[in-house]
């Protein structure tokens, strides 16, 4: 009975020590993974060919971006909707994904990393330039927009994140404020505490109870990605 105790702390141990964060929120574990393909992972012999799936989870993006804040979040969520828009029941693809986007955001650091899109560099092969900035598609203060195309289909979503809906500009300016007091130093222990609890809680918010009109994900026919410079 002690040896397989033993034993069960080292295995839980050895799970532990790669990957690993010290969340604050329980709620993380709760979060749907998202599972795609990875051809790339069965052609260099690191994924079984009969089981080419890898599962990312909000974790292993924060692990990523180092931190989980609304942004990353929304991030997240964007991609799941997308993809399940794209791809319905089906597993998506790593390598077969190209998206647009309006602006370099935090949200597309998300996208590029769950989807496997570069912008500027990848492998020719796989995901050249699969990632590219399209000032056409808008720019206006706290709106994010995406475009996502299959290519081995051509189907196209476009994904529209409206920052003012989830913080409204009172809120966003008192934001901005403390942020920045706190940046430099200045921040009481409260302030730190509640800045803290108020991000988390739209963390929260947008994984599970997402507000109407903060993400929308729409099915398009007629853009045309611009050619990558």
């Amino acid at each position: 009975m002690y040896k397989k105790l033993i034993s069960a702390v080292i295995f839980l141990s050895a799970l532990t020590s790669f990957g690993a964060a010290n969340w604050t929120q329980e709620f993380y574990g709760d979060v749907p993974p998202i599972k795609i393909k990875e051809p790339l992972g069965v052609m260099v012999g690191s994924l079984k060919p009969d089981n080419p799936v890898i599962t990312i989870s909000i974790q292993d993006v924060g692990l990523y971006t180092g931190h989980i804040c609304p942004g990353v979040a929304a991030g997240f969520k964007a991609t799941t909707l997308a993809l399940e828009a794209l791809y319905g029941k089906d597993i998506p693809v790593r390598g077969k994904i190209k998206i647009a986007a309006n602006a370099p955001s935090d949200l597309l650091d998300v996208v590029s990393y769950i989807t496997g899109a570069r912008a500027f560099y990848g492998r020719d092969e796989v995901n050249h330039n699969d990632i590219i900035i399209d000032r056409t598609l808008g720019e206006k203060p706290g709106i994010v927009v995406m475009v996502f195309k299959r290519k081995d289909t051509g189907k196209m979503v476009k994904v529209i994140f409206n920052k003012n809906r989830l913080f409204n500009s009172k809120m966003m300016k008192k934001m901005k404020q403390l942020k920045k007091k706190i940046m430099e130093g200045k921040g009481t222990e409260k302030e730190k505490v509640r800045m803290r609890k108020d991000l988390q809680k739209k963390v929260k918010q947008i994984l599970f109870n997402l507000p109407k009109g903060v993400i929308t994900v729409e099915g398009i026919k007629d853009y045309k990605f611009p050619e990558a410079k």
